[in-house]
């Protein structure tokens, strides 16, 4: 198995995603900054309540801070969207589809979809969210010292935490707000998730509020990392 420093560098194929998070993020800017606008519409209130608005509109303020860490990480080959949906377990070997995303990403931030995606898409209960992040992080960490990792612990932990609250914080109000504006898009979303619109709400509620926790987590931790 090839060794991984915590320093090093690679030259990165041309073809890979560069950038990845910076790119999504620049996205949706434009939904960020509509949000506040439609505060007061019932829907939108019950997913981003006047206090988790706030703290999401100050991560997204903040967001440079938290991207120029994640650059200055060691940096791994990442599939950057492997989720519940597309892993596959047979005959003891696992098997990923969906590479469009491959590329170059910040240690940890691959667990980023792994647990948040997850339960988002309903492949892990949200009761167990806190069980699975504490699950795929220690392993996360284990494998990495499997291969060669000597680096600190809390770069991975950064990692993860700060491309989760980006990702899925302000990073999928382009995805979320015309769904909860429009009711003709609201069928194709209970589609998706195979659960009434209703308990959509209350799952984006959720996992808003989990990703303003992680955006206090990496805060916490940047304020530590030797980077």
């Amino acid at each position: 198995m090839a060794r991984i420093s915590p320093g090093a560098r690679c030259r990165w194929p041309g073809w890979l995603s560069r950038h990845w998070l910076r790119s999504w993020l620049a996205e949706g800017a434009a939904a960020v900054r509509e949000l506040p606008r439609f505060q007061r519409q019932p829907r939108v209130q019950r997913v981003y309540p006047p206090d988790v608005l706030d703290r999401l509109l100050w991560l997204w303020a903040h967001r440079q801070e938290l991207l120029d860490a994640l650059d200055s990480l060691p940096h791994v080959l990442s599939h950057n969207d492997a989720f519940r949906r597309n892993l596959f377990l047979r005959s003891e070997r696992l098997f990923a589809v969906d590479w469009a995303f491959l590329g170059p990403g910040p240690v940890g931030a691959e667990l980023a979809p792994l647990v948040t995606a997850s339960v988002a898409f309903l492949g892990v209960a949200l009761d167990r969210w806190r069980d699975l992040e504490r699950t795929a992080v220690e392993a996360y960490l284990r494998g990495l010292q499997d291969a060669g990792w000597d680096g600190a612990s809390d770069q991975a932990r950064f990692g993860f935490a700060a491309s989760s609250a980006l990702r899925y914080g302000p990073g999928c109000v382009r995805l979320v707000l015309p769904a909860l504006l429009d009711e003709t898009a609201q069928p194709h979303v209970e589609l998706v998730l195979g659960i009434p619109f209703d308990q959509v709400l209350q799952l984006w509620a959720a996992l808003c509020l989990e990703q303003v926790r992680l955006a206090d987590d990496a805060f916490r931790l940047l304020a530590t990392l030797d980077l």
